[in-house]
């Protein structure tokens, strides 16, 4: 097992794997090149958080990275992290490292971090999402997957080896969990379909989400995490305080200290307005 955070270029050439597969499709760095066009109001706001190939590779097809590229990310004390990585293969460049979701929602966290005061310590980290390849729009399932997952007792989240192929994560479909959650009290039948989309998706954090959680952060070492929302600091806690390799536990292992939480860059409302986002990027980071 390592015993110290990898390089940057043995990293990408763990998740940037050849296949269409690999899981440089499902994370990120936050780099956002077209930051600079952030006042243009002519600029699309998905225009803000692409990153174009041509910026990441000087040769794509065999993975010789540009010099600009790789100055700019960096592995450093702390990752930020999403709840579910939404699937944009079909619908982008199918390029490497593309930001989570590419809509309007993202750009938001290019201007978050424009604002953060020590900005430079954020631009470039990695960013990935906890749950992956599960196809849904929305989780309102997650919380009653969260409930399961802390009541399972800790030889649930016992893993032997912290090497993972992240290749070979499932891919499910949970595109109607919405419609069975808002309808899980209608009839029997209508609860125990609800309720086999809620064990689908625990069994796929068990059985895959975790060892990639495990052996990203085997490579990353972070000392914090900082989660986008409340499921997703929910959910890393877990991981954090009960995955457990060979008996002990990660947070000994990889020395990570603490999981700390923004406001979801996707919340709004008078508690979510963009100033408030970023005071709450501002105290993650700083605290």
């Amino acid at each position: 097992m390592n015993r110290k955070r990898c390089s940057k270029k043995e990293f990408l050439s763990i998740i940037d794997g050849k296949g269409h597969d690999s899981y440089a499709h499902v994370s990120s760095f936050a780099i956002y090149p077209n930051s600079i066009c952030i006042n243009d109001t002519n600029v699309k706001k998905e225009f803000l958080a692409e990153m174009n190939k041509d910026y990441i590779y000087e040769d794509q097809d065999n993975k010789v990275y540009s010099k600009r590229f790789l100055e700019n990310i960096h592995l450093s004390d702390f990752a930020l992290i999403g709840l579910n990585s939404a699937d944009f293969k079909e619908k982008s460049n199918k390029c490497s490292f593309q930001t989570m979701h590419l809509t309007s929602n993202d750009s938001v966290i290019t201007r978050m971090i424009e604002k953060v005061t020590n900005k430079d310590l954020v631009k470039g980290c990695f960013m990935f999402d906890i749950i992956n390849n599960v196809t849904a729009t929305k989780l309102p399932i997650i919380s009653k997957v969260i409930t399961i997952l802390q009541n399972k007792p800790e030889h649930a989240f016992n893993v032997n080896e912290t090497n993972f192929d992240l290749e070979s994560i499932k891919n499910i479909d949970l595109s109607n969990c919405n419609y069975l959650y808002n309808h899980r009290n209608d009839d029997y039948d209508s609860n125990n379909q609800y309720l086999e989309c809620v064990n689908k998706l625990a069994q796929h954090i068990i059985e895959y989400d975790i060892p990639a959680f495990i052996y990203i952060m085997s490579l990353i070492r972070p000392k914090f995490l900082i989660c986008f929302g409340n499921s997703s600091k929910r959910l890393t806690e877990i991981l954090v305080n009960k995955c457990k390799i060979r008996g002990n536990s990660i947070k000994s292992k990889f020395g990570i200290v603490d999981v700390r939480q923004v406001l979801h860059y996707s919340y709004y409302g008078k508690n979510g307005t963009f100033e408030k986002k970023c005071i709450s990027f501002n105290n993650a980071i700083n605290k």
